[in-house]
């Protein structure tokens, strides 16, 4: 039999180191001695722990996550497999391969086999990346124990070994006995249920054809006169084996909701049947409706079983028969009796003892599981390789096909020295011509009169994208004409001052 565990891995890394050499003393002494955890059974779909680690971190890096992994251990009881055997330890290994590829086949894990535990207990730690190299997306299923232990019952059963049923939900003890472990308020509500359950069923069992759905009818209206209301719920039950409901069954529940005074916040609380008591569950009432219709009526005779005389022997017979006659059986012959003893004692063939049939039964199981176990693991790498093949046929096919290009566009591998030295002048003498200056508008030379800068401005420049306020050019001419007219009005100034200076004898 096998249990799971399962929780989020936020430090690959750390938990790695602790699956190969542990932590503590138990650290030091595999340091010390160059030596490690690790037993057979061991698997990584990286080619060591280091790689694993590494690409489950560069995943969570390059995808924001900081859950790295899903860590799983899957445990196995002394009595099924023994940690001093290699081959037990192995399939231990193979089962933990096998659940975790049947979990998440499409992201890489690390399976190590501890057999050190203080228990003696065989089992598996597993390291399932949080990536799915199908969707590229994070692992979003079995990351509840409910979920792992159901895949896990399922692997187990196909492999032909032990499975941990659940255990049927214990009822609680009958109302006498819980009524005094309960508070005030659910005493009272616990006393108007029995109350009203003890009247809705001899009422019902009284009437002509009784049936359940009367009873639950005439317990309802017993309640709403007491002052609580019964509310009945129907449910599907999600998983296999809880409480003895098979998954798919249809449940039914009662709660019980009443005014509750023993507080001096009063409201209206409500609580489940099975948390006052299981005599209030509808399992429960049903169970003792049915008892109440098997026992007999008042009034009418209860049928006695008869019991039958056990069959004597003949040999009795027949000397029970000569007895009563007077006479005595004619006794049989000596060699007649050792024959019948003889052909008796052949007939019964000696059983073998029960723990001889457990062995075998165990030995039978053990190579079915063996069977199936390398069966699926010989599946998985065989489609492995294959899909490796195909990846390197499809390599070799683009390296050809890139070979058998122009030459153009392949990369030319080991150029002559003059080919290059040929290559390096040409494009200096590329880049010395596409650089040589021009005659930039500064560099022109400027208008002496007003006439040619009137001329030049007229004429503009070829069609620009911007306004006359954004062009460089045209505020250049605009400053160089006010620039221009500026010292012809100086000098025009200057002209007429000095025809004003002179005297008319001059």
């Amino acid at each position: 039999m096998s249990v799971t565990d399962v929780k989020p891995d936020y430090d690959l890394g750390t938990s790695a180191d602790y699956l190969v050499f542990g932590v503590g003393a138990k650290k030091r002494k595999h340091t010390a001695a160059g030596s490690n955890r690790i037993v057979p059974g061991f698997y990584c779909d990286a080619p060591c722990v280091e790689a694993f680690v590494a690409l489950g971190d560069e995943l969570a890096k390059q995808n924001s996550r900081k859950v790295k992994a899903q860590s799983y251990v899957l445990s196995f009881s002394p009595e099924e497999f023994d940690v001093d055997s290699p081959a037990d330890l192995q399939r231990v290994g193979d089962a933990g391969f096998l659940l975790a590829k049947k979990m998440h086949p499409n992201s890489a894990c690390l399976v190590v086999v501890h057999a050190d535990g203080k228990g003696r207990a065989a089992h598996a730690h597993i390291k399932v990346l949080n990536h799915d190299t199908a969707t590229g997306m994070a692992l979003r299923d079995f990351r509840v124990h409910w979920r792992v232990k159901k895949a896990n019952d399922e692997l187990m059963r196909d492999l032909g070994m032990q499975v941990v049923e659940a255990k049927p939900k214990q009822p609680t003890d009958a109302w006498v006995t819980r009524r005094n472990e309960l508070p005030q308020y659910e005493q009272q509500l616990g006393d108007v249920c029995a109350e009203a359950k003890f009247e809705a069923l001899a009422a019902t069992l009284a009437a002509p054809s009784p049936s359940m759905a009367r009873f639950t009818a005439r317990f309802t209206a017993a309640c709403q006169a007491r002052g609580v209301e019964l509310v009945t719920d129907e449910y599907k039950v999600k998983s296999g084996n809880r409480g003895g409901k098979q998954e798919g069954a249809t449940v039914v529940g009662f709660t019980f909701k009443m005014r509750d005074d023993t507080t001096p916040k009063r409201r209206i609380r409500r609580r489940k049947a099975s948390a006052l008591s299981s005599e209030f569950t509808h399992d429960a009432i049903t169970a003792a409706f049915d008892a109440k219709q098997m026992q007999p009526q008042e009034g009418v005779p209860a049928q006695v079983p008869v019991r039958r005389q056990p069959k004597r022997p003949r040999m009795a017979q027949q000397k029970t028969a000569a007895t009563i006659s007077g006479g005595m059986a004619p006794a049989p012959a000596p060699a007649q009796a050792e024959s019948e003893a003889r052909q008796s004692a052949a007939a019964v063939k000696p059983a073998n003892s029960w723990k001889e049939q457990m062995q075998a039964a165990l030995e039978e199981a053990n190579a079915q599981g063996n069977a199936e176990s390398n069966r699926m693991i010989t599946e998985y790498l065989r489609e492995k390789e294959a899909v490796a093949a195909t990846k390197c046929e499809q390599h070799a096919q683009q390296a050809e096909a890139a070979l058998q290009s122009e030459p153009a566009h392949r990369p030319q591998r080991n150029p002559p020295l003059e080919g290059l030295r040929k290559l390096d002048e040409e494009t200096l003498e590329a880049a010395a011509s596409a650089h040589e200056p021009e005659q930039t508008p500064e560099e022109a030379a400027e208008p002496e009169t007003i006439n040619e800068a009137e001329t030049i401005f007229e004429r503009g420049h070829s069609p620009s994208p911007w306004t006359d306020s954004e062009n460089p050019y045209l505020t250049k001419n605009r400053k160089r004409m006010q620039r221009i007219r500026a010292e012809l009005a100086d000098a025009d100034d200057e002209t007429f001052e000095s025809a004003d200076t002179r005297t008319p004898g001059d």
